[in-house]
């Protein structure tokens, strides 16, 4: 009895509720200005935007892209939408940064550098991990969803392959990257170009927003630096608001009267 008692209750926390908000800033390639709320329930995620929301079920297998303006939505399988990666050989090596507190929580810093292939020679990612509520199941889902999607899509920086497809080995490497944290990536710059871009500096300025989970990302030392030798394409994402709260079923739900639209 009490061994069943254990494993329902390890049933539910391994399907633990879980949300969070996302600001995506891509300039060099591409130009993106992009937020969302993201909704966690079991093997689903929503991903909410004034314009469009996005539904992934791990179980089925299933993607639902939702059109709130045109009142459309298309399903598709996700083998039929797992963006092609070429084959690219990236040498890695990370180390840690500093310390600070973001909101309540203390945030650790990591810096990344991956050697790549010639036209992606250069690839740097300093980011700061926290351990929010529901971070162990946030990124067990990350994981899991990147097996399925890739490692882009699964941290966010599918609309950045999407306008700039070069990119997607090392944005799919930076996902990789991300994926081994045991904490959950909250503030992330990555910063990709030649053989000619320099790493940067660790970062050392506090923490600009107090009194919440997460905040406002500080750019470090590359804020300005939009002209540096080598850079082909930087992206700023930040994710805050994490809650452990219930997601409501509506939000994994096509609203009512909206037209499928078959996809061929």
């Amino acid at each position: 009895m009490r061994a069943a008692v254990l494993m329902l209750v390890l049933a539910g926390l391994l399907r633990a509720d879980f949300e969070y908000e996302s600001r995506l800033e891509m300039t060099g390639a591409g130009v993106i200005h992009s937020a969302a709320a993201h909704y966690i329930k079991g093997s689903r995620m929503a991903t909410i935007s004034k314009a469009h929301a996005t539904i992934v079920n791990l179980d089925n297998g299933s993607v639902v892209e939702i059109d709130f303006s045109k009142k459309t939505f298309i399903s598709t399988d996700v083998s039929k939408i797992k963006p092609a990666v070429a084959g690219a050989a990236f040498d890695v090596s990370e180390r840690l940064g500093g310390s600070k507190n973001i909101g309540i929580l203390t945030a650790r810093e990591h810096l990344a550098a991956a050697n790549g292939p010639p036209g992606l020679a250069r690839l740097f990612i300093d980011y700061w991990t926290i351990t929010p509520p529901g971070a162990a199941e946030m990124q067990d889902f990350r994981r899991r969803m990147a097996a399925r999607l890739g490692y882009a899509c699964a941290f966010g920086l599918e609309d950045a392959v999407r306008i700039q497809p070069d990119l997607s080995p090392a944005l799919e490497q930076a996902g990789k990257v991300l994926a081994e944290s045991a904490e959950v990536p909250a503030e992330i710059l990555i910063r990709i170009g030649s053989a000619e871009l320099a790493p940067g500096a660790p970062s050392s300025e506090p923490a600009g927003i107090a009194g919440r989970v997460g905040g406002l990302v500080h750019h470090g030392r590359h804020a300005s630096k939009e002209d540096e030798p080598g850079l082909i394409a930087k992206l700023v994402l930040h994710l805050d608001h994490f809650s452990a709260a219930p997601a409501e079923e509506a939000k994994f739900a096509i609203p009512p009267g909206f037209k499928e639209i078959k996809n061929r």
